[in-house]
């Protein structure tokens, strides 16, 4: 009868660490546990600096812009919320003409740096373009636009992306 005792002593011992693993993973649990909240109490206190900086900026800039109205005796404009919108200023011929801002030394040099890379009857998509010129996606696109718009440029759809190449007007 003395292997039951040892195999009885065995089990035993083995539900001990057993209990003691369990015990280690609670008390690593409990920790994490405590680790979560102490951030989610962080982000919470983060979230309300926002969201007193972010009252304090809206009021200062309603300040700013009333102040600026007395200043310059403008009439008061549309409110939306506590945003307010200043009036623009009329366009001139060359805006009404184009339908957009006037051309900036930078852009006309642009442009001439894009029908530089288009001379040789190269096409190119707009993604190519950018990586050549080193300009934001959005700068170049615009200017591909009003290219396209004016006629120096031809877009074609290739699958999913446009095609650029030099147009009639060029």
């Amino acid at each position: 009868m003395f292997w039951k005792k040892d195999d009885k002593t065995k089990d035993i011992e083995e539900l001990r660490r057993k209990m003691g693993d369990l015990e280690n993973t609670a008390r690593h649990v409990e920790t994490l546990n405590n680790l979560l909240q102490e951030r989610v109490d962080q982000l919470a206190r983060d979230i309300e600096y926002i969201r007193a900086a972010t009252i304090k900026t809206n009021q200062a800039f309603v300040e700013l812009v009333r102040t600026l109205q007395e200043q310059q005796k403008v009439p008061a404009t549309e409110v939306r919320g506590q945003r307010q919108r200043m009036p623009r200023a009329p366009k001139t011929a060359i805006q009404q003409e184009q339908g957009g801002a006037p051309k900036t030394a930078e852009a006309d040099q642009l442009e001439t740096t894009i029908l530089n890379l288009l001379k040789d009857g190269t096409n190119m998509t707009a993604i190519e373009i950018t990586s050549k010129v080193n300009r934001t996606r959005e700068h170049v696109s615009r200017v591909l636009k009003d290219m396209t718009v004016t006629g120096k440029l031809d877009r074609t759809k290739t699958g999913k992306v446009f095609v650029y190449s030099i147009g009639p007007a060029s």
